[in-house]
């Protein structure tokens, strides 16, 4: 078991996300099932040189309106600990629907705007979250 502690409160790129999973007992041990409809994402934005605290502002502001949104179980925002113009995002949304409708919001097109000429470069991976221990979700 990874002691996710040991990387820090501030750092740390990894989330286990334990409350949506299921084991299924089987003869060969246990398996995961990925029955539920969570929609996660991994973000690492890098902004310009000298820019990437303007872009950690806008990114928590980010964080501010859309945790409150419905739908949202997570929106963790970080620094990044090997290159300081990267900022790095964690997504956990109810389903796919419900990050799409934020996207589509007013206040977070309005910080989009505000956000894309600081960025330099924008890798994401879309995940299947299957737990959120730590977490408080519905």
């Amino acid at each position: 078991m990874i002691d996710l502690h040991s990387f820090g409160p501030k750092f740390g790129m990894i989330l286990l996300v334990g409350s949506f999973y299921t084991f299924a007992k089987s003869q060969q041990g246990e398996s995961i099932h990925l029955d539920n409809t969570k929609f996660g994402m991994q973000v690492a934005l890098t902004a310009e040189a000298g820019k990437g605290g303007a872009l950690a502002v806008i990114m928590l502001k980010a964080q501010e309106l859309v945790t409150a949104m419905s739908g949202c179980q997570a929106y963790i925002v970080q620094l990044s600990v090997s290159d300081e113009h990267t900022i790095l995002i964690t997504e956990v949304w109810e389903n796919k629907a419900a990050h799409q409708a934020s996207l589509a919001n007013p206040q977070v097109l309005a910080l989009i705007t505000q956000a894309k000429p600081l960025i330099t470069n924008m890798q994401h991976q879309i995940g299947k979250p299957i737990g959120l221990d730590g977490i408080n979700s519905p």
